[in-house]
């Protein structure tokens, strides 16, 4: 378990997050001025690794709202598990719960078994953290007022906005899960051979192979994320596609911070957000093909949009915050 930030006596806001790393958890507890816990026991990896994991982060959890008693708790709502844990704890405590809700809490046939348990804690909180409008409707249904931070636009330290290389190289952003057209991505990366694709995540999760990829493919597997935000920073653009045209990829939000131009699916979520700075397709292969070729031809104008897009948007988003702020009180 980690900090991001020395520890108090007493903190009025705390957030809790079962990762080891997240940005989304990372940026919005620096803009409620919350005390970020990270939890993620080191106890490797399989089902029973899963399992002793989900234990022990149930175990802290509930220990550390009892025993810091904040006035707040946001924590992310997946796994389930992490505010069932805060929300036992604070019937102790009488710390008020709030979610921190993504989509995979409603989408998730396993997740969404939570549904009492969301409900439960979205009627009583202040607010409900939504990251789009679908998301926020439920919310709503559910009797639970939703804060939309849609956008959320950061500074990452010891990068700098950098020119479009040389050689096109687009970093395309891939989790392998069922949402995302792998198939489509394989299409659209070989119909441009002039430019390399450098695929994160792990791809054996879909069958794939290094072998068979052509030569302006390469298979990265899982990244450090520091070297991730570094070859993002070098990128002309990146590629985060979903066949759920609802969602805001956490992707999205680090590109819009370091000024990279984004190549995405059409959506009315993202759209908002990036306007004309970004680059939208179709979720078939001659859309996405044709879109890869002019982010990288405008690579260069779509950064400058990128960050005149971010700098708005930081600004917006500290008037939302005073709205947000408002709420807790």
């Amino acid at each position: 378990m980690t900090d991001s930030r020395p520890n108090t006596q007493e903190q009025s806001i705390m957030m809790i997050a079962w990762r080891s790393e997240c940005y989304r958890s990372n940026t919005t507890a620096d803009l409620f001025g919350a005390d970020l816990k990270l939890i993620w026991p080191e106890v490797g990896n399989g089902p029973v690794g899963k399992a002793v994991r989900y234990a022990l982060s149930f175990w802290l959890t509930f220990w550390l709202v009892l025993l810091k008693r904040p006035k707040f708790a946001i924590v992310m709502n997946l796994p389930a598990f992490a505010p069932m844990a805060a929300q036992l704890a604070a019937l102790v405590s009488g710390t008020d719960i709030i979610l921190d809700f993504h989509s995979g809490g409603i989408t998730s046939k396993f997740w969404s078994r939570f549904t009492p348990l969301f409900r439960f804690i979205a009627k009583r909180a202040p607010f409900v953290i939504c990251h789009n409008r679908v998301d926020g409707a439920v919310i709503e249904k559910w009797g639970g007022k939703p804060f939309y931070l849609t956008a959320l636009p950061s500074n990452f330290d010891g990068t700098e906005y950098l020119a479009a290389p040389g050689n096109p190289t687009v970093l395309v952003i891939c989790s392998f899960k069922d949402d995302e057209p792998i198939d489509v991505l394989l299409g659209a990366m070989k119909s441009n051979p002039d430019v390399l694709f450098q695929v994160t995540g792990n791809y054996r999760k879909a069958g794939l192979s290094s072998a068979d990829m052509p030569q302006n493919v390469e298979l990265l597997g899982f990244v450090p994320y520091g070297d991730y935000i570094q070859r993002m920073c070098a990128s002309s653009a990146i590629i985060t596609v979903s066949d759920r045209d609802y969602i805001m990829q956490a992707a999205v939000h680090e590109a819009l911070s370091l000024g990279v131009p984004v190549i995405t699916n059409r959506s009315q979520t993202i759209e908002s957000v990036l306007e004309d700075a970004g680059t939208y397709a179709e979720v078939d292969i001659d859309s996405l093909a044709i879109a890869v070729s002019t982010a990288v031809s405008n690579s260069q104008k779509l950064r400058e949009r990128t960050i005149a897009r971010k700098e708005f948007l930081q600004n917006e988003l500290a008037q939302n915050m005073k709205q947000a702020l408002s709420l807790q009180s």
